[in-house]
């Protein structure tokens, strides 16, 4: 029998609670509320008005200071909010906020006060909220933060530039001044020469990437379905445990959280870091002032500031290659000699006459799509990479950083028949660049062997000292060789996308071969390719009919190790609920970038 029932409507700070994220594993520290305010998702400690938290702290000895970020969530635009900081209950800063008028929310902004009068010093540190009792003030990711002179694990930065194919970088052999900065980088680092990704699809490819797992393992293969936490272990979830501040800035889309990627990190922004929104944006990039960055990239940049000093993670994407926006000066480096009708079309009147043709262009597109494609490759390169290398070098951090580029898959130029990407294996859209440099990798090396996107988790931890993780399903590349060739083949596999009917591809790449299939729904195989790609890197001669035998034995590989894949997936632990939640928003971005149905 009930004693008491209560019926009443929810406060604000319990219905942010309720929006805490579903699939958020349990961190361990004070700040267990995931709060979203637009394009940015942080760890935030809940302060509604009229409340006081306190800290008993002794402040770090070099450069302490407060570091957080202040927002409303469900304010009122007639009403604002402050913040007070105290250290021993003496106000020393404030922070007045007001909603924008017309909304409810107010943006996260940077909040760093120094503490250096207090250095070394045994205080009692408090933060105070004031403001309408409707609005609910919060702040992300509060610390207190001081020089990490004891740092012995390095710093990692990872710069995944979507849809970038790499024959299109110098350092892979292009013969054009495309991209010297990934070049330099090069250089003074590590290259795989023959990296794989096991898609040409955004959503599963990022998943491999951050996770160490095959797609057939944390079963993320379209816009339907979430990383499994628990399944499915990401790298900034290891390396927060270790200590290390985590933070993501990404063109969202099909990296948003939603999708589950941002487990792990502190602070997770899908605001594009070029400024680029979708594909259909007939608007270039925003340039800072001085004319040395997308100003899109300035949070990223503020952040490496703010934190340059501590053991961090920064993962950094954009789909600015995707958009097909570079900036005239760039576009004009690599001259098509088309009819002045053609040239003047954008990324965006190509894309809208590739819909209407099942996407197969007049070869006069397919060159101005081109000539646009290697023009933003030049200025991601100029505009993202440069600005970032040369932050860590101004903040005299490079020696102790990590710096990892990548891609998740590349683009199709009518090499098969058609354009863009997730429709199929072909070479040009699943060999991707990797490169690394940093303390503990080789300089100057090019390693020939093969490599795939999901051996990237298990290469690079060893040298953050992260023990192996039975989950992952890729090796460490840079473990030195028994003398025995034991690597397995990387498994290529292909689900169908939203809107693009019901197919699959899948293939295996033991170098030189490369064996592709082409499955239907019913699992019969339709089609079977066989390519020798240190002869043929674009799968122009098929080989199939003259070589059954070899046919015949990678196929029997490829589906044992597919069983083996599967088996390994149904072994791991899960949550069970898959499902992404998916609002109107992140559905017509996605939209916007082709890859569901218009």
């Amino acid at each position: 029998m009930l004693d008491f029932i209560e019926v009443r409507v929810l406060g604000p700070v319990e219905v942010i609670g309720l929006e805490k994220l579903a699939n958020n594993a349990p961190t361990g520290h004070l700040l267990d509320h995931a709060v979203r305010i637009e394009a940015d998702l942080l760890d935030c400690l809940l302060l509604p008005a009229q409340t006081c938290v306190s800290f008993d702290l002794v402040l770090p000895e070099s450069h302490p200071r407060f570091d957080a970020s202040t927002g409303i969530k469900g304010g009122n635009s007639v009403e604002e909010a402050m913040f007070q900081l105290l250290i021993d209950d003496v106000p020393i800063a404030e922070r007045r906020i007001k909603v924008p008028e017309g909304r409810r929310d107010c943006n996260f902004e940077p909040w760093v006060i120094s503490l250096q009068a207090f250095a070394g010093k045994h205080v009692k540190l408090s933060v105070r909220s004031s403001g309408h009792e409707q609005c609910l003030p919060v702040l992300g990711c509060p610390r207190v933060l001081g020089n990490d002179l004891g740092r012995k694990s390095p710093n990692l930065l990872v710069i995944s530039i979507d849809t970038l194919r790499a024959d299109h970088l110098g350092s892979y052999g292009h013969e054009l001044p495309i991209s010297p900065n990934i070049d330099a980088l090069a250089r003074e680092g590590t290259l795989f020469q023959n990296a794989y990704s096991p898609v040409s699809y955004t959503l599963p490819a990022h998943a491999t990437i951050l996770t160490g797992q095959h797609p057939l393992v944390h079963g993320v293969h379209d816009s339907r379905q979430r990383i499994d936490p628990e399944r499915s272990l990401s790298l900034a979830s290891r390396l927060r445990s270790r200590g290390y501040f985590t933070a993501a800035f990404t063109g969202g889309v099909l990296v948003d959280p939603a999708f589950g990627f941002a487990e792990g990190f502190d602070q997770y922004s899908t605001r594009e870091p070029s400024g680029i929104i979708d594909m259909l944006q007939k608007e270039k990039a925003r340039i800072d002032e001085d004319g040395h960055r997308f100003s899109g990239l300035s949070p990223a940049m503020n952040w490496i500031e703010r934190h340059g000093d501590q053991a961090f993670f920064l993962f950094v994407h954009t789909y600015f290659v995707h958009n097909y926006l570079p900036h005239d000066e760039f576009a004009a480096r690599f001259p098509a000699d088309l009819p002045s009708e053609i040239q003047q079309l954008s990324g965006a009147d190509i894309w809208s006459l590739d819909v209407a043709r099942d996407h197969r262009l007049d070869p006069l597109l397919v060159r101005r799509l081109h000539q646009l494609y290697c023009g933003t490759v030049a200025e991601v390169d100029e505009l993202l990479v440069r600005p970032l290398l040369a932050t860590l070098d101004d903040l005299g951090i490079a020696d102790e950083t990590i710096v990892v580029l990548l891609s998740d898959h590349g683009e199709e130029f009518t090499e098969h028949g058609h354009v863009f990407h997730g429709r199929s294996l072909w070479s040009e859209l699943v060999r991707v660049p990797w490169i690394m440099r940093g303390p503990g990798l080789p300089r100057g090396a090019r390693l020939d062997k093969q490599a795939g996107l999901v051996d990237f988790v298990p290469t690079i931890s060893p040298l953050f000292e992260l023990a192996p993780d039975c989950r992952w399903t890729g090796i460490n590349l840079l473990q030195a060789s028994s003398g025995t060739r034991n690597e397995p083949g990387i498994v290529l596999h292909l689900r169908s996308m939203d809107g693009y009917g019901a197919y699959c591809w899948d293939g295996l790449i033991d170098l030189p071969w490369k064996l592709l299939r082409e499955v239907t729904e019913d699992g019969n195989v339709r089609g079977v390719h066989l390519f020798r790609l240190d002869e043929d890197p674009y799968d122009r001669g098929d080989l199939h009919t003259t070589h059954a035998d070899r046919v015949a034995r990678m196929q029997v590989e490829l589906e044992e190790l597919q069983r083996s894949l599967i088996e390994s997936a149904g072994a791991l632990p899960s949550r069970g609920e898959r499902e992404a939640e998916i609002d109107g928003a992140l559905l017509e971005r996605m939209r916007a970038l082709g890859y569901v149905d218009r």
